[in-house]
């Protein structure tokens, strides 16, 4: 089952990793939570590519803004949500990072 939720991004850790608010719902918030970008793997930050991928998804909400809707249904093993995240003007993370070669499409287990 996929659940939808209003969220506001509040960090951006790496290419893939994002840290949110989200509101669950009935005035209940998960606060400052790691949310993975769903399909997708960005460099590590190691790497110079990891640091790139970082400043373009950066750069990308300074202008579209933080505001999202993300779908999500699982953890991983790290115990972050594996999440869609479609930005105020449509603009879905995952597939805009591929479609930028600042990441990789990955399905997780």
């Amino acid at each position: 089952m996929t659940y939808e939720y209003h969220a506001r991004i509040l960090k951006v850790t790496d290419g893939d990793t994002l840290r949110m608010d989200v509101d669950i719902g009935f005035g209940m918030w998960r606060r400052n939570e790691p949310y993975r970008l769903l399909r997708i793997n960005a460099p590590e930050m190691k790497f110079k590519a990891g640091k790139a991928a970082r400043d373009f998804l950066i750069a990308l909400l300074a202008e579209v803004g933080m505001d999202a809707t993300i779908r999500t249904e699982k953890s991983d093993v790290y115990g972050r949500f594996l999440a869609e995240v479609e930005l105020s003007d449509g603009t879905n993370l995952s597939d805009y990072m591929v479609e930028h070669k600042q990441a990789k499409f990955k399905e997780y287990a």
